[in-house]
């Protein structure tokens, strides 16, 4: 399934998670609106847009949808004519589509249109007159593909069409009302086509249209996206109740779901067991079974997302461009940047745990040494120290000389030199530098208990393995208050 939406598009591959990317290619999907050309495959694996947009003028493609991972269908405009091509898309404009179905004399009966659906009863119901699909103009020819084959669609003339997979002829036709500022949606189904016309952005009607021309069954809303074919029925956003229904083939509401936000745009799977909604915002997958129990899979908020992206990429692009002087030799430790401890101090007869940051400085390396000396440790029993994942036991040194633990496999990135050298003079580099910076801190947890009160000195000493300079070295006062 792919949604596309104001800032991107969702895609959901089958038995995978829905990933959210930034380029559309597609210029604007906001109030209803659809231009340019998005062509991927029902699993997601294949994306004929790059081939198919250079083809635009030279072929005159108005629209394109993907049927499978090597074959397409486009709208065509040839001499005045718009035509119906599938199969495999042309590498270049030389070339023939293996299939086409000429559009132009399609001329459809108009649909006996349900009285007070949209417009008053006393009003006239504005039907098109012309025939054949329009070429050109805001308002030409678009597609809808499922897996029931396409529907071709006309919101100038409110001419719809549809093709079974493997047909070389419109299987059958109709015409619905239309007007300005009216958008025209279709998608096939295995009896006939779901439609949905929506006028000037708000009132909106889905119809479900059995293969004679008869409405099988129709639904107003206010404001809808298109509707979707989704389990065994169809889900109908409606913005005045602020809820998505599911509804049955003869388009009576079985249940229904509240969303949180105000939806623009929608789609489903090819299966119909995965669907989405979006704003300009906010983006929610769910899923529904063939029974029409709905189920959110997950809300995004896509523009904190898509921020997120853009960071990344500014970093990855910053360091081509930025390399600051970095550590070299063996592995050394040194005091860290912009991070002072807390005070040290516990309370008697309760456990406690001593956080500290130290900062590689030199080259690569794994593991560290810290020690612990000074008076205070006639007050306290130090049991373990953490790093992260990683952890060791504290155990004494001979003649009182303190407490030793070594934490291994530690990594130790390679160090940045402080002053940063070059200094970063952009917004991205300073970024940059800041994570290269964080990179190289490590945060240490030592774990207590403290016996008796107390406010002696407390010596904590830490040095990387394999280092050949002497530790860095923290000594403060440790109260122990009762």
């Amino acid at each position: 399934m792919v949604l596309l939406h104001p800032n991107g598009r969702l895609e959901w591959k089958p038995k995978g998670k829905p990933v959210v990317k930034p380029d559309t290619g597609k210029k604007s999907i906001t109030s209803h609106q659809r231009d340019g050309i998005l062509a991927i495959s029902p699993s997601g694996k294949t994306d004929f847009t790059p081939l198919l947009k250079p083809l635009l003028k030279p072929l005159g493609v108005i629209d394109a949808v993907a049927l499978d991972e090597k074959r397409a269908a486009a709208i065509l405009s040839r001499d005045k004519r718009t035509v119906l091509a599938m199969g495999r898309p042309p590498e270049d404009p030389d070339s023939e589509w293996e299939r086409e179905i000429d559009l132009h004399q399609v001329n459809p009966p108009a649909i006996e249109w349900p009285r007070g659906l949209i417009w008053s009863v006393s009003a006239e119901v504005p039907f098109g007159k012309g025939k054949g699909f329009p070429d050109r103009g805001n308002a030409s020819t678009t597609l809808g593909a499922n897996r029931w084959g396409l529907a071709v669609v006309s919101s100038q003339t409110g001419n719809l069409a549809v093709v079974r997979p493997g047909d070389e002829k419109v299987e059958f036709s109709v015409r619905v009302p239309t007007q300005d500022e009216a958008s025209i949606f279709a998608e096939p189904t295995k009896s006939g086509m779901l439609v949905t016309l929506v006028v000037e952005g708000r009132n909106a009607a889905v119809l479900h249209v059995g293969s004679d021309g008869k409405i099988i069954g129709h639904h107003e809303a206010l404001g809808s996206p298109p509707a979707l074919l989704a389990g065994n029925g169809v889900l109908v956003y409606d913005d005045e109740k602020g809820q998505v229904q599911y509804l049955d083939q003869k388009l009576k509401p079985k249940t229904r779901l509240k969303l949180p936000f105000h939806p623009c745009e929608g789609a489903a799977s090819a299966d119909g067991k995965v669907f989405a909604f979006a704003d300009d915002s906010t983006l929610l997958a769910g899923k529904v079974t063939k029974a029409g129990k709905i189920s959110v899979w997950d809300t995004f908020d896509y523009v904190s997302h898509m921020q997120t992206l853009r960071r990344a990429r500014q970093v990855e692009e910053a360091k081509l461009r930025y390399d600051p002087r970095r550590g070299h030799g063996a592995p050394l430790v040194g005091f860290p940047v912009g991070w002072k401890p807390a005070p040290w101090q516990a309370k008697a007869g309760k456990a406690f745990v001593l956080e500290l940051r130290v900062r590689s400085t030199g080259g690569p390396g794994k593991g560290l040494i810290v020690g612990l000396s000074g008076k205070a440790l006639g007050a306290v029993d130090f049991s373990r120290v953490e790093v992260g994942r990683r952890g060791a036991k504290f155990e004494k040194l001979p003649a009182g000389a303190g407490l030793r633990a070594e934490v291994l496999g530690v990594k130790l990135s390679k160090g940045v030199v402080m002053p940063l050298d070059p200094a970063p003079r952009t917004d991205p580099h300073k970024g940059l530098a800041q994570q290269m910076l964080e990179e190289t801190h490590i945060t240490l947890r030592l774990h207590g208990k403290a016996r008796t009160t107390s406010n002696e000195l407390l010596a904590v000493l830490v040095e990387a393995l394999s280092s050949d300079k002497p530790p860095m070295k923290w000594m403060r006062p440790f109260l122990i208050s009762g």
